[in-house]
C-alpha cells in the first residue's frame, strides 16, 4: 500500500503552526529585540533559505530550556535576567 496523501486547502494553512520563522518573528516570541537576537545568533539554530535566515520554532524552545536551566543551575532562578 502507498503513503495516503492529505490535500491542504488555502483556508486551512492558518491553523497549521509554522515550523520555522522569520528573525523578526523569532525576536518577537523570544521577547529580544532583532539587534539582541543578531548579537546571540550562534545561540540559535538557523536554517538558510536562499537570502532568508530562518529560526525552526523548536530550535527557539530548545534556546529557551538551556536559558532556563542555565538559570536555575547559576541559583538566579530565572529573576532579573
Amino acid at each position: 500500500m502507498g503513503a495516503v496523501s492529505a490535500k491542504v486547502r488555502p483556508q486551512d494553512s492558518a491553523k497549521l503552526a509554522p515550523l520555522a520563522v522569520s528573525k523578526q518573528q523569532a525576536a518577537a516570541m523570544t521577547g529580544l529585540s532583532v539587534s539582541s537576537l543578531e548579537k546571540r545568533l550562534a545561540e540559535f539554530t538557523t536554517v538558510r533559505v536562499g537570502r532568508r535566515v530562518l529560526f525552526p520554532v523548536r530550535g527557539l524552545e530548545a534556546w529557551l530550556d538551556r536559558k532556563i536551566a542555565e538559570a536555575a543551575t547559576a541559583g538566579a532562578g530565572g529573576e532579573g535576567r
